[in-house]
Parts: structure tokens; C-alpha cells; sequence
């Protein structure tokens, strides 16, 4: 983990104001992402295109479809899913999507993710 103090020193010469709890993203995001964990764990990164400074993750509403091979593996609305326990790395969200009876798709193989939605920083 960064140090919150040396990354606002960092980011007092920018331009760019990083992002801070409360602040949220409006998009349509198309990834790629890896299925694993026997099917029910799908991980993938979102790019936020500027560093999120004393965030621990974020709260993802609206849309998710999840496609492998041609087939969806996941496809609903999202009211608020809990990033909270992901990992952000100064720009990048790292995401692991859980579903305890699993995804319908082959483990261990590739998948693309379609988010429309918000992201919001917590």
C-alpha cells in the first residue's frame, strides 16, 4: 500500500486532482478479465485515469454482462456491489468478482467484462 502523505507531495505539482472518498465515475467500461476459483471468482482491472488518494475501493452500481466463448456468464443489474475489499493501485481498480454458485463458463479461461454504470470511491 502507498503512503497517503507522499502521494498528495507527489501530486501537488499535477494539474490532475486525484480522486477522493465520495467522489464517483459516470462510464461504459469493455475489459478483459480471467475466471477462476472453480467458476465463481472473475478477476479483471478498471482503469480510473487518475490516482485515487486515501480510497479503499469502490461501490459499483448498474449494469454487468459477463461473455465467454461466445455465451454470457453473467448478465444483471447491479444495485450496489462492494468493492471495498479490492485492491486499487494509484489508476487502476483491481476487481474480483465473487458468486458463490459460480459463473456459467469454462474456470480458468479468459472472459470480457461490459460494465455500464458508476463507480463510486469509498
Amino acid at each position: 500500500m502507498s503512503n497517503i502523505k507522499q502521494d498528495l507531495r507527489d501530486l501537488s505539482d499535477c494539474h490532475v486532482k486525484p480522486y477522493r472518498i465520495g467522489d464517483a465515475i459516470k462510464g461504459t467500461w469493455w475489459l478483459t478479465g480471467t475466471l477462476t476459483a472453480a467458476a465463481n471468482d472473475i478477476h479483471f482491472s478498471i482503469p480510473i485515469a487518475k490516482p485515487a488518494v486515501g480510497c479503499t475501493g469502490c461501490v459499483l452500481s448498474g449494469k454487468l454482462s459477463v461473455r465467454q466463448n461466445g455465451y454470457l456468464a453473467q448478465d444483471e443489474d447491479i444495485q450496489a456491489f462492494d468493492l471495498s475489499s479490492n485492491f486499487i493501485d494509484k489508476d487502476i481498480l483491481h476487481v474480483i468478482l465473487s458468486k458463490s454458485k459460480g459463473f456459467n463458463g469454462v474456470n480458468n479461461s479468459p472472459v470480457s467484462v461490459h460494465i455500464t454504470g458508476t463507480l463510486k470511491f469509498v
